[in-house]
Parts: structure tokens; sequence; C-alpha cells
């Protein structure tokens, strides 16, 4: 049986991090950026920063000692440069790689991320950018809002 445990991230996950960013941005939002922006302006300067100010947190799901997805998370407030709806927290990046999928890893990183937000508000959202995660956050608990961010994505919420 595979044991599959959460952890918050450290300064010796940073390689960690930006090798598991890349890959997500790659293949499933489809970024076109190339890898040294994606890592240098995005990983680093926007994710890593936000990381290291306390504006959000980054926590990874594990398979035994084998990295399995990710997700970044925060009460939205002004200090922060995603801030749509102050006070809620924002499950505001979320992945577990294709090979870890059907596993039980995305339940249980998000039933983590919940219960961390939920320390600080009674109320979360997120965007959802396919059906296929529309799915998964609705069997998590999350009602479809009907709304459409500008980027396409659907907004959910508990």
């Amino acid at each position: 049986m595979e044991i599959i445990t959460i952890r918050e991230y450290a300064p010796s996950m940073a390689q960690l991090w930006e090798d598991m960013f890349i890959r997500y941005a790659k293949e499933d939002l489809e970024d076109t950026m190339p890898e040294e922006v994606l890592r240098k302006e995005i990983a680093r300067e926007v994710f890593l920063h936000n990381q290291e100010t306390g504006v959000s947190s980054i926590a990874f799901v594990m398979v035994g000692d084998t990295p399995a997805g990710f997700a970044i998370y925060q009460v939205d407030s002004p200090e922060s440069d995603w801030c749509k709806r102050p006070g809620w927290g924002l499950v505001r990046e979320f992945s577990v790689l294709p090979e870890f999928r059907r596993r039980g890893c995305g339940t249980k990183l998000a039933a983590y991320v919940e219960e961390k937000l939920l320390e600080s508000t009674d109320r979360i959202y997120l965007t959802a950018h396919d059906q296929a995660a529309v799915s998964f956050w609705s069997a998590c608990g999350y009602r479809d809002t009907g709304e459409t961010f500008s980027n396409g994505c659907r907004w959910l919420e508990n």
C-alpha cells in the first residue's frame, strides 16, 4: 500500500519546487514561455517570494519519498499580487502529476490545504482551467459559481 503524505515547502526543496512548477506550466497549463522565464520570473520571483514573505504557502503531496504534486494557497490580502476576494482563502495553484492521479493524492492534498485555510477564514475559492479540474473540485464539495475569470478559468467556492 502506498503511503501518501503532505510536506510543507522548506528551502531545501527549492529545486524540487521549480522543476515541478515548470512541468505543471508546460503540461497542464500549456504555457509557451521559455523554461528559464518560467523558472526565474514565475517560480522564483512570484511564488517563492510569496512563500518566503508569508503571502502564500506551498505544500507537496508525496507518495513515499516521491513528489506527486503541489498546491499553492493563501488568504487573499492586498500584499498578494493576486487578491480577488480579500479575506477569502484561495487555492491558487494545484497540480497532481498525471502518473499519480486517481490514487488519492489530489484528495489528500485538497483536504490538507482546506484545513490550513480554514484556520484563518471560513470561505475558500479557486479557479479551474478545465472540466477535469471542475469535476475534481466539485467532488471535493466546491460549487461552480457560473463565473468565468478573464483567462477562461471557472470560479468555484466552498
